[in-house]
């Protein structure tokens, strides 16, 4: 038997895959408390909680970093450590990340740990800055079954933070990020939930099967933001943004829901099919917020925006359902394949605004706005179902099909509404705008 910290020089110091395991006698929780900053690791390496005798479904194995230093991180895996495992710790109260994965220390799987909340599940013993830095490539951060969730919760920046250009292929999936290890409340990440920032590029958060769902609720800023130029081509695919585990309550983000923003451009929230669908719920801004010159060309598919996971009732957000502004262009809300549908209705604003000159080129397709998923039931929104205002120019409002028809129905104002000084050039076609989406009621 040799200390953690022995263990880790031990594997740094010879090649090929090592696994470090644990038997510490006793039963409960094991902390060790470290005085100073572990090694980073330099090969490849499997450190496995799992293998503690006593561990049963959550983890047993705590790395206790109060005493470590101001700047440590609890892991950090270096460019030799690629292809390494972390799973099954609980890594709380470190001076700097729970995980620092570095430039070059790809294809790293880190699954079944607690990073920044304490053994019951709910103290919040955050890090001081993210739960998990990711700046390498195809790392895989949880996995589809409860055993390989990582709660990512109470930490003192950010939950996950995925930067720079050489952060791509990344798969962050089945996570609780910002709630109690039960999925049914809020222990807040002190800024946002997601991060995915300096041109990163083609990064998945979510999936399309249960297992995959990840929970981003109760965040003290915004669920996911995506931000900067060159940040394109990330998914955010079946998710619950703001409410709890279940997708019945709200647990909703202090901020945004989903936020794209700084040029931050060809990125998809949803997709075609259901198993794609986020819920973005409950949050205390907008739903979704696409935002500034640059950040063109995102779309936003087959969500629910304001509406539980069945569809059937209202969480709203507590501003807009979806809000496009300050010269964003060129953004897709729906589309004419049936999957593609979002159906934005309960939020206590509008259900979509667009906003200020520059927001161009948006169209706003085959959508349901104030009703329930089936669009015969009125959810509507609290104010119109889409405003358009403030200099907006140039987009437009359903189609000449069938199949790009919007319902506009049930909210509690206007149904569309243009207001302000050059909001002109938009056009509105072919929607149903106070009739259910059979047209008989």
């Amino acid at each position: 038997f040799i200390s953690l910290r022995e263990a880790l020089a031990a594997t740094n110091n010879q090649s090929g895959t090592d696994t470090i395991e644990f038997n510490i006698a006793g039963a409960g929780v094991h902390t060790i408390n470290l005085l100073s900053e572990l090694d980073g690791i330099t090969d490849t390496v499997i450190i496995d909680g799992w293998s503690e005798p006593d561990y049963s479904t959550t983890p047993v194995i705590e790395l206790n970093g109060a005493s470590a230093g101001v700047s440590a991180d609890g892991l950090r895996l270096s460019a030799g450590g690629a292809g390494s495992t972390i799973r099954g710790l609980m890594i709380n109260r470190f001076g700097d990340d729970g995980i620092d994965i570095n430039v070059g220390s790809d294809g790293n799987t880190i699954v079944g740990n607690w990073i920044g909340i304490g053994a019951d599940g709910v103290t919040d013993l955050g890090n001081s800055s993210d739960g998990i830095e990711i700046g390498s490539a195809n790392n895989i951060i949880g996995g589809t079954t409860a055993a390989e969730r990582n709660v990512i919760s109470g930490n003192d920046s950010e939950g996950i933070t995925i930067d720079t250009v050489t952060a791509t292929g990344n798969f962050v999936t089945g996570n609780y990020v910002g709630t109690n290890a039960a999925g049914t409340a809020g222990v807040g990440n002190s800024t946002v939930g997601i991060v995915i920032q300096g041109g990163a590029a083609g990064n998945t958060i979510g999936g399309t099967t249960a297992g995959h769902r990840n929970v981003i609720s109760g965040n003290l800023s915004d669920g996911v933001v995506i931000d900067e130029l060159g940040t394109s081509g990330n998914v955010v695919i079946g998710n619950y943004i703001g409410t709890n585990a279940a997708g019945t309550l709200d647990l909703g983000n202090l901020g945004d829901g989903v936020k794209i923003q700084g040029g931050a451009s060809s990125n998809r929230i949803g997709g075609t099919t259901a198993a794609e669908r986020n819920v973005i719920s409950g949050n205390d801004d907008e739903g979704i917020q696409i935002s500034d010159a640059g950040s063109d060309n995102n779309l936003i598919q087959g969500n629910y925006i304001g509406l539980n996971a069945a569809g059937s009732a209202t969480i709203g957000n507590t501003q807009e359902g979806v809000l496009v502004n300050n010269a964003a262009t060129g953004t897709i809300i729906g589309g004419t394949d049936p999957g593609a549908r979002n159906v934005i209705s309960g939020n206590l604003k509008n259900g979509i605004a667009l906003e200020g000159a520059g927001t161009t080129g948006t169209v706003i397709a085959g959508n349901y706005i104030g009703t329930d998923a089936t669009g015969l039931v009125d959810l509507g929104n609290a104010d119109d179902g889409i405003q358009i205002k403030l200099g907006a120019a140039g987009n437009l409002i359903g189609g000449t099909t069938t199949a790009a028809r919007n319902i506009i129905s049930g909210n509690d104002d206007d149904g569309v509404q243009f207001n302000g000084l050059g909001t002109s050039d938009n056009i509105v076609q072919g929607n149903w705008i106070g009739l259910s989406a059979d047209g008989s009621s």
